[in-house]
């Protein structure tokens, strides 16, 4: 399960259009490790993601939704607490692989995209191994760029300093193959 969001920090008189809502979305990985020591290890997660958001109007009726699809590459180094529970972080990278717009029931693919085509992130995660080859990991993760690919301006063409921040928490259950 994939929960994510935009974090806009102060919203600008006149964009309060910009806020959104967590949406539901998912994920899929793969996640081949390497074990340094007894507690160390490091691992890359190759992913396909969905993340997004959604609008409510002004009497909380759903206005919109967005979806953007995701190739991630998110290297990471573990260390193990204690048996049965470890701690990880790492940097990622997210290419955008379609974007999507849910309006009046429909999802339409978006024809000018207004999200950045790559995304940088961290993440920082817990994972817990209840049993031999079995995981449950959760995971929140940030942007380290902005999201939107759009310059706001004010009503006299200046630049606003605005920024957008996709935001993603991830709960997921995992099992060793080898």
């Amino acid at each position: 399960m994939n929960l994510s969001n935009i974090n806009v920090g102060d919203i600008p008189e006149g964009f309060t259009w910009i806020k959104t809502e967590t949406a539901t979305n998912y994920f899929l990985s793969v996640r081949p490790e390497f074990k340094l020591s007894d507690r160390w290890s490091v691992g890359m997660d190759v992913q396909f993601s969905r993340k997004g958001y959604f609008r409510n109007d002004s009497n909380n009726n759903e206005l919109s939704k967005l979806r953007i699809q995701y190739f991630d590459l998110l290297p990471q180094v573990q260390y193990k607490i204690a048996n049965p529970i470890s701690v990880y972080a790492g940097l990622g990278l997210g290419f955008r692989l379609s974007e999507s717009f849910k309006v009046e029931d429909a999802w339409q693919k978006a024809e000018n995209e207004i999200s950045t085509p790559t995304d940088a992130s961290y993440l920082v995660g817990l994972r817990v191994f209840p049993m031999n080859k079995l995981s449950v990991h959760l995971q929140f993760a940030g942007s380290l760029v902005d999201f939107y690919d759009l310059d706001f301006t004010d009503i006299f063409g200046e630049s606003l300093d605005f920024r957008s921040r996709l935001q993603n928490f991830q709960f997921g259950v995992a099992y060793r193959i080898l």
